[in-house]
């Protein structure tokens, strides 16, 4: 969990008080966690748990379920498979499936096989999934029919996942240790190239015991699983509940859906524990029928700064749920603090609050010297849950994992977080702000050099630079470009550049043309001087359709008022106008206090015009 705000951190010499020594051991004592949970792999604490309770409920997906007696025979079936296909101990296999059972059973059996996993989302443009292809050299991917027309063309073996087999059953003998790696999950990357974050079995592990022994799962409980495979924190949604014969159920592949969607599918599977970024926490704050889920236990926020007010505002509508708040980047497997939300919250933002088990976090200055406490500084994150590095980076992962000057061991590493801030009285991390130009929108960390690198790739682009802005509380990117070919460098075709090459949550919501960027006296880029977007700065190109009758009318407007641009016509792409899928939730939420017929996100999806919506709604 980061937040969105950017800061700089005063010199050293201007915030830093001197320290005693028994100070000094004081603020390097707070960021030690518990010990750390045995070193082993997940799958074979799951293949145990299934010996033990085979009968049990493992996996639901709509009207699927698997026992864990089935789960595991799928999965070691399928890990022959990959074996004979030739997946050998430590190869890194794609694994290419929207979110089902036959992707928790792909997952499995590629740690069987001695594998290590990387998530391929059905989602992303068929570029971003080539580059990642390549980078991670993949030789054996996992997906079906859906998914595998996606994927770029390459001399890759696929082994379909949705195709029956009665092959072995029996598990294939240990070909993983708790050191090797257990995923390859690509961040965005300043430089213009996402980058692979290699995670070890024994990180995974950890992270899944932690979570168990500090929210009591146990095999009563149920998790919900709707984090995209592609981020981590969908990692400890099956691991956590399969370790401890708990439930994982699936929600819906597609669009996340709306907090009255989440609601029905916590009430129909009795679910326990379940986890939001705070922009969709938001929503699902807002649904009805919240009061009813009197057997969630617990609601784990991340991805994004915590607002305090909307902590609490959850906090009353589930009296008998504890709120936790929970930090922590890629790099550090998933969560490295935590925080247990309470009535007496003060100031903005809830804390990210103490390390988790095995997790260490230093906050030091830019002499890596600690710092105070109540004293800004870099957080520094390590401990058990540490990544072995990025894949085929070895320079970056020099830059950003540096040795731990804390530590007898000789071999720990600390992870430079670029995270601003600062231990409070009570012993707990406070956060404050970014050192430098990575971002979070919506919970997605993006690394705004990437997008600016794709644009200035651009033959009619000069100079570019994207800003994350807040536009009546309501965050979205905004790309600042100096054409070198106006007639080229439109709005729509640099979107559409964009979006063969990027994820749709790092497209920006609009593109404004300066004849120069603007800089201050020392020439550095002066982004207070960047001018607000206007309505002819959004990629809509169908040129303006006005509504037609009433229907067109209410759903113009509603566009008009959530995402700030007019005019808007009938023939208009909601995406390109600068929606996203947490717009769309409200949009959503408005129609359904207008219309009675029944509408979803993902039908927002499938009709991104308003006559196409208008279309729907009549139907």
């Amino acid at each position: 969990m980061n937040g969105r705000s950017q800061s700089s951190a005063p010199p050293a010499s201007e915030r830093k008080p001197r320290m005693s020594a028994t100070e000094r051991q004081h603020a390097l004592a707070l960021g030690d966690g518990a010990p750390a949970s045995s070193p082993e792999c997940v799958h074979e604490v799951i293949a145990a748990q299934a010996r033990r309770t085979p009968r049990a409920t493992a996996v639901v997906s709509g009207s699927t379920r698997l026992t864990y007696g089935e789960l595991e025979g799928r999965a070691n079936e399928l890990a022959h498979r990959l074996i004979v296909a030739g997946v050998e101990p430590g190869a890194l296999v794609g694994v290419c499936l929207e979110r089902s059972v036959e992707l928790v059973v792909a997952i499995l059996a590629i740690w069987k096989a001695g594998g290590a996993y990387v998530p391929l989302d059905v989602d992303y443009p068929r570029e971003r999934l080539a580059l990642m292809v390549r980078d991670a050299n993949i030789s054996v991917l996992v997906t079906d029919a859906a998914a595998s027309a996606r994927l770029p063309d390459r001399a890759w073996t696929a082994v379909r996942a949705d195709v029956e087999h009665t092959g072995r059953v029996d598990a294939p003998g240990p070909r993983a240790s708790a050191r090797d790696l257990g995923y390859v999950i690509y961040t965005s990357g300043s430089t213009g190239t996402p980058k692979g974050v290699m995670i070890e079995h024994r990180s995974v592990a950890n992270h899944a015991r932690w979570m168990v022994d500090r929210f009591g799962v146990t095999a009563a409980d149920a998790v919900l699983q709707k984090t995209s495979v592609s981020f981590d924190a969908s990692v400890c949604e099956f691991v956590a509940p399969l370790v401890c014969g708990a439930r994982v159920v699936l929600a819906p592949p597609g669009p996340e859906g709306d907090g009255d969607q989440i609601v029905t599918l916590c009430r129909e599977h009795a679910i326990t524990l379940i986890q939001f970024v705070p922009s969709m926490l938001a929503l699902f704050a807002e649904a009805d029928g919240l009061e009813h889920l009197r057997l969630l236990r617990h609601l784990i926020s991340g991805g994004e700064a915590l607002p305090a007010p909307l902590a609490a505002r959850v906090g009353k509508r589930l009296p008998g749920c504890a709120v936790h708040n929970l930090y922590g980047p890629s790099e550090a497997t998933i969560d490295a603090t935590f925080h247990t939300c309470t009535a007496a919250e003060t100031g903005p933002t809830v804390p990210i609050g103490r390390p988790i088990a095995g997790a260490r976090v230093r906050v030091l200055d830019e002499a890596l010297d600690p710092v105070p406490v109540g004293v800004p500084g870099e957080l520094f994150v390590g401990g058990a849950g540490l990544a072995r590095g990025y894949l085929r980076r070895p320079e970056l992962t020099a830059e950003k994992f540096i040795p731990d000057p804390f530590d007898s061991d000789p071999g720990a590493r600390l992870y430079r977080t670029g995270d601003l801030v600062r231990w409070r009285e009570d012993g707990e991390v406070e956060f404050l702000g970014r050192l430098d130009q990575q971002v979070k929108l919506r919970g997605f960390r993006i690394e705004l050099g990437e997008i600016d690198a794709v644009l200035l790739g651009d033959d009619s682009v000069a100079e570019a630079v994207t800003v994350l802005q807040e536009d009546d509380g309501e965050p979205r990117l905004v790309a600042y470009v100096v054409a070198r070919d106006d007639a080229a460098a439109t709005p729509a075709r640099l979107r559409s550049r964009l979006a063969a090459r990027l994820p749709d949550y790092m497209l920006p919501a609009a593109f404004v043309r300066l004849t120069a960027l603007p800089v201050t006296v020392n020439g550095k880029l002066d982004r207070r001087a960047l001018p607000a977007p206007t309505a002819s700065d959004t990629a809509g190109a169908a040129g303006y359709v006005p509504p037609r009758d009433g229907l067109e009318r209410d759903l113009v407007d509603l566009w008009q008022q959530l995402l700030g641009v007019t005019p808007i016509g009938v023939l208009d792409d909601f995406f390109a106008l600068g929606g996203s899928s947490l717009v769309a939730m409200r949009l959503v939420a408005r129609l359904k206090g207008i219309h009675s017929t029944k509408v979803t996100v993902r039908s927002l999806f499938e009709h991104r015009t308003v006559a196409g919506q208008a279309a729907s709604l009549r139907g």
